[in-house]
């Protein structure tokens, strides 16, 4: 009888955006943590097998520009708000568009139930702002406001998005950060100011944020979701740094939430609770020759659909300890019976290789562990069923009697 019960790093990314929306805080209110969430999942699909990464689902509740976005980039509100923010013409860079953002962070996700967990890898991988304020950007610093002084050395314009008009009041840019300031960190400044004739204070409404968040090979993980957090200090001096002005909150809590949904199903066709064990070539040269037949077996075929870790074993009715036994209904005799199991190209065990009529394990403690490389979907596997030549020997010379016993497979997905 066969029964199937529901029940590991290879580097992925996932990127994002951040917006950071107005909350209409005083700047009188004390400073405090504000929190935002980015929430992933990674889904099999049979339309994209190959794919090992997870998706941003965090919900774009925010500018439309930002929300078009395509591919990995998606954007969140992130509620904080820099007043009384200054644009002055003068040296200082502080007084310009200005960035200062940390560097890379190791974060550990924790599984839900199990506590298992795992590590992944923020970044930020683009900043900007939307400015608000008595004139645009574009009058206050010139049409290139988008382009950061000495683009190339630690931000760029890259591929990143600006707006803002002539005479408009809100203006927004987004910085692309280079790839060695995502490990390190830095700053980034636009060009000075090209006139001071407005009033120098603006409101920052909103600061966006595109990261990076490298993720081991989610077709690794157990399915289940998986939580954890990084903080980051806010404010003029502080890791995030926008330039002077009063800041509506002092730390940052990015709260993660990963999703691991993988598909487990086997497919095995009518009759294959029972299976007869034949010579490879039928009884014809033992009933005519008296050979010996090399084996009995039985191959039994089915599909299986899978895109994570998943252990199999066996139970049986008869064992010595070690292998399950058929036994003789007439004299209680026993001979072993081996069964192994074949796997999809796509599935590999814990070595790393292929599986080919491996020998599948009788208890839950030794269970054998495999994982998939790609997710895979209604492909052909085997469960095999042998008695070699020498046991043969000894059930023909009981010629006439019955060996029979039940052995139950155990997938054990963890679903």
């Amino acid at each position: 009888m066969l029964t199937n019960s529901n029940t590991t790093y290879t580097p992925g990314y996932l990127a994002g955006w951040y917006l950071a929306g107005l909350l209409g805080l005083a700047a009188a209110l004390p400073a405090q943590a504000v929190d935002t969430t980015v929430s992933a999942e990674f889904k099999p699909s049979v339309l994209n097998p190959g794919n090992n990464k997870f998706i941003n689902t965090t919900p774009c509740t925010t500018h439309p520009v930002f929300c078009g976005l395509q591919g990995d980039e998606q954007p969140t509100l992130l509620p904080i708000e820099v007043r009384n923010r200054l644009l002055i013409k003068d040296d200082s860079v502080r007084n310009r568009l200005f960035h200062r953002f940390p560097g890379q962070r190791t974060v550990n996700l924790v599984h839900a139930g199990s506590g298992a967990n795992f590590d992944v890898l923020f970044k930020f991988a683009a900043i900007g702002a939307i400015y608000h304020g008595p004139a645009s950007l574009n009058d206050v610093i010139n049409y290139n406001f988008h382009i950061p002084e000495n683009s190339g050395a630690q931000c760029s314009n890259g591929q990143r998005l600006a707006w803002g008009s002539a005479g408009s009041i809100s203006s927004g840019y987004t910085w692309a950060i280079t790839d060695s300031s995502q490990s390190s960190g830095g700053e980034c400044n636009s060009i000075p100011l090209r006139n001071d004739e407005h009033d120098p204070n603006y409101l920052i409404r909103s600061l966006m944020m595109g990261y990076k968040l490298l993720t081991p090979n989610p077709l690794t993980l157990p399915n289940g979701e998986y939580t954890g957090q990084v903080s980051f200090s806010v404010g003029a001096g502080q890791e995030l740094d926008l330039g002077d002005g009063d800041y509506s909150d002092s730390v940052l809590n990015i709260n993660f939430v990963l999703t691991v949904e993988h598909d487990f199903q086997l497919d095995f066709p009518p009759g294959s609770d029972r299976a007869v064990l034949q010579p490879p070539n039928g009884w014809n040269d033992y009933l005519h020759k008296g050979v010996t037949p090399a084996r009995l077996y039985r191959n039994q075929p089915f599909n299986v659909h899978s895109s994570g870790p998943f252990k199999v074993h066996v139970n049986c009715q008869y064992s010595n300890g070690s292998r399950c036994m058929l036994r003789n209904n007439a004299d209680n005799h026993e001979v072993p019976l081996q069964v192994a199991l074949t796997l999809p190209p796509g599935i590999q065990n814990s070595s790393g290789s292929t599986v080919s009529r491996e020998l599948l394990p009788i208890s839950s403690a030794a269970a054998s562990s495999y994982h998939s490389v790609q997710a895979v979907f209604g492909k052909r596997a085997q469960l095999h069923f042998d008695v070699l030549q020498t046991d043969v020997e000894q059930m023909l010379s009981r010629a006439g009697s019955t060996y029979q016993g039940n052995v139950t497979v155990v997938f054990d997905a963890a679903l």
